[in-house]
């Protein structure tokens, strides 16, 4: 029996295509669900800046996968936001701990800080720490 090509065209684009799409697609993309966060949002609530002049912060990351992942970068968006954790890797289901402080004195009423933690193939994790200071 012969195909002819109309045939093949069908086959290929019903078949073959789908299963390349979502192979390439797969090895493109990274998993989205090979870290887990403790809390991806830290509420300070409100507080006094004449009390204390930095606020102390954790973030647990946990790798969910089975290969270890890099941590290439860890940027802020606010100098009054410090990070004492060094970029690093975290084996397979692992967990690394993400600290630091965050200056109070430049602070005034409600507030949104992010830290971005640049991870694998340049994915980007954004945690955000919120708030109220009050004088």
């Amino acid at each position: 029996m012969k195909y002819s090509y109309h045939v093949f065209k069908q086959y290929y684009v019903w078949v073959l295509f789908p299963i390349l799409l979502a192979f390439f697609t797969s090895s493109c993309k990274g998993d989205n669900n090979a870290i887990i966060v403790d809390h991806k949002k830290l509420d300070l609530h409100s507080f006094s800046t004449k009390d204390r002049d930095s606020i102390a912060y954790t973030f647990t990351l946990t790798n969910n996968s089975e290969k270890e992942i890099a941590i290439n970068d860890i940027d802020v968006s606010c100098s009054c936001v410090a990070v004492h954790t060094n970029p690093s890797t975290i084996a397979p289901h692992s967990s690394i701990s993400i600290n630091g402080k965050i200056g109070t004195e430049s602070l005034q009423g409600k507030f949104r800080k992010s830290i971005y933690i640049n991870y694998a193939n340049n994915e980007i994790l954004i945690l955000k720490i919120i708030g109220k200071a009050l004088p």
